[in-house]
């Protein structure tokens, strides 16, 4: 079984002594890699992360006759894809004995997005991750500005 430090709100967590840090795995491991990957750039040593942060605007209201949804939203969706599709394969090529059916990726849902009725800039997004155990599957979701 592989494992990782643990991260909250981008910060490791040391141990309640203070001797050490916290490790996670399984489960709650590929939950904490898959929200690594979605927050990230594509990192140019690794190819893993999506670059969301490229795609989501900060346009202003007088802005929003003028711009075209669709590609943004396309954009991401494949952008979402693409990350994830990189961290199954190399989850699948790096220690893949070490690692348990619970924290490997098998398959993930489309991407959805739906508008958001407070303010038209402003979507939700869910994803859903399937485990190859198929009992540790999770969705992830969030709100962005495009």
């Amino acid at each position: 079984m592989a494992q990782t430090l643990k991260f909250v709100n981008g910060d490791m967590v040391r141990l309640f002594n203070n001797q050490g840090y916290e490790y996670v795995d399984a489960g709650e491991k590929v939950r904490q890699d898959v929200e690594l990957i979605l927050t990230t750039g594509v990192r140019s040593t690794t190819g893993l992360g999506c670059g969301l942060d490229d795609l989501i605007g900060e346009d202003t209201m007088d802005s929003v006759m003028a711009y075209a949804e669709f590609p943004v939203i396309f954009d991401f969706q494949q952008q979402v894809r693409i990350g994830l599709s990189r961290l199954r394969g190399t989850q699948r090529t790096y220690h893949l004995s070490q690692r348990s059916p619970k924290e490997l990726i098998y398959d993930f849902s489309p991407v959805e997005i739906w508008r958001l009725a407070e303010d038209p800039r402003n979507y939700g997004w869910k994803v859903d991750i399937i485990t190859e155990d198929g009992r540790t599957s999770f969705s992830l979701s969030g709100n962005a500005r495009m």
